[in-house]
């Protein structure tokens, strides 16, 4: 019987500016209007930085180029010839009252402040100015899609989306309630809303009804009275505080 090894050599990965390297691919999302065949790494490179929805590309076979308009998080390795590049990401830019974080939660745009070709402040100013807006959205540094809902975990298919959530202030407490950031939809008293009233208000109305053991106040102003609480709250909306009687 004769035994056969293989030695098999590890080679580094071949590098190039501006791009992070990894074994594998991200399958799909190719630009084919940038492909090349029987091109250079740094040719490659060059295709995918001089197009604007080009956020990484797949070399393969060392001169295949397979540029993408989307990323992953875990590339497939089925393919040892398969070397992928993403972009690398800038620091994120800072606004104030915001805090910023990769990824975007998709839908819930207000489509009447959308802007394209607009600095970030401007777009900051957007939705600080906008009373639904609670985040938006900053595409390759120019467009801005403002929201009216976050979400906890972005979708990071593309770097060039960043998000920016509307920085929180500490909650404002009662006597007689525990507060906690979030809503517990429905069971509304619809007897006792109030809109334009403050916080000693609103818990007044819940204090003096009987059926009430809850409250929501909304963007400092709106009260929610329930008849119900719940475990835990939806934290769509930053300016939803819930109140529960102690």
């Amino acid at each position: 019987m004769t035994l056969l090894i293989f030695f098999v050599d590890i080679f580094q990965l071949p590098t190039i500016d501006g791009y992070s390297v990894r074994a594998g691919d991200c399958s799909g999302n190719d630009i084919w209007s940038i492909y090349g065949d029987g091109i250079t790494l740094q040719d490659c490179a060059e295709r995918c930085t001089s197009h604007p929805d080009c956020v990484s590309f797949m070399f393969f076979d060392n001169k295949r180029c397979f540029p993408k308009s989307r990323t992953c998080e875990e590339t497939s390795k089925d393919n040892p010839k398969n070397v992928f590049y993403d972009k690398i990401i800038d620091v994120l830019s800072a606004v104030d009252g915001y805090t910023p974080r990769h990824g975007d939660c998709p839908g819930n745009d207000i489509w009447s402040i959308y802007g394209d070709g607009i600095t970030l402040s401007d777009c900051a100013e957007r939705c600080t100015s906008h009373a639904d807006c609670v985040a938006f959205m900053f595409f390759d540094n120019k467009r801005c899609f403002p929201k009216t809902k976050t979400c906890e975990d972005t979708s990071k298919d593309n770097p060039k989306n960043v998000f920016y959530d509307k920085a929180i202030d500490p909650l404002p407490t009662i006597d007689g309630f525990s507060t906690r950031r979030g809503d517990c939809p429905g069971n509304d008293i619809w007897s006792i809303y109030g809109d334009g009233i403050t916080l000693s208000d609103c818990a007044e109305r819940c204090t003096s009804h009987a059926d009430c053991l809850a409250f929501m106040f909304f963007d400092n102003k709106r009260c929610f009275p329930k008849t119900k609480t719940c475990e835990d709250t939806s934290k769509d909306n930053p300016k939803n505080v819930f109140y529960d009687k102690n």
